[in-house]
Formats: structure tokens, sequence, C-alpha cells
């Protein structure tokens, strides 16, 4: 359940992390989209895209405490379970983490959970978050 290239947990590590996490109000979703620019598969490309990747990977996990989680849930896209002490803290935390990649072309959607969510029900606040984030004036969070 890890991703080669990163070495952080895959998708199914992440659904298990998300189903572990359920219910919880203190745990937010933050969702990592690399700009595709940067991980374009083009043949002189693919080392800069693997690099780029890790290095996204390596900033984000630096700035995690302890007790949070990143995983590569896609081929650039990454999710994280982050606890926080209030759910208003959520935005401050994703650009925290969006920061720490030392990278450009990052998008960073958040969200909380409501009482009485499911885990996939918070994970589709944090998709459409992700999508806001890449509008215009969004400073690439959202």
């Amino acid at each position: 359940m890890r991703d080669p290239l990163t070495g952080l947990g895959d998708h199914a590590a992440f659904n298990a992390a998300l189903a572990r996490a359920e219910g919880r109000e203190d745990v937010v979703i933050v969702l990592i989209g690399v700009d595709p620019a940067q991980t374009a598969d083009r043949r002189r490309a693919c080392q800069a895209s693997e690099r780029a990747l890790r290095a996204v990977a390596a900033g984000v996990s630096a700035a995690l405490r302890s007790g949070d989680e990143l995983f590569r849930v896609g081929r650039d896209r990454f999710a994280a379970l982050v606890a926080v002490a209030d759910p208003r803290e959520a935005h401050d935390v994703a650009r925290r983490l969006r920061a720490s990649a030392g990278a450009t072309g990052l998008s960073v959607g958040v969200a909380t959970a409501e009482p009485g969510d499911s885990g996939p029900a918070v994970l589709a606040r944090a998709a459409l978050a992700l999508g806001a984030s890449r509008r215009p004036r969004r400073e690439g969070v959202a």
C-alpha cells in the first residue's frame, strides 16, 4: 500500500485511513493537485516530472505534524489527513502545506467534517474545493 515513486501511502492506504478518521470532526482532508505542466509525461520530461512529484511529497511531508498523514492518490494528486484544533484552522493548514512544497503550480482544496458526514462526503467537498482553487484570484487554496 505504498506508492513506489514517493514512498507515501497509496490510494488504498488513503481510503483505509479515511475510513478510520470517519466521524472525527477534528480531521480535515487536504487535496493537493500538481500543475500538469510540471508532471507531463513527455519523453524527455519524465525524470523531471518524477523529481517534481518527489519534491512536493518531501516538502509537504516535512511540514506535517506528528499524527498527520500524506498519501499519493493519483498521478499528480496528493491527499493529507490533518488534525486541527478548530475547523477555522483548516484554511491556514492548507496554505502552510502549499507553501511548504516549495513549488509553483500547486492547487489545494480543503474540507472539514460536519456532524454526521461520511468520509466520502468530506472527500467530495475537498475535491470541489480543489477545483475552485484553480480559478483566478483564489491564490491556489480554497
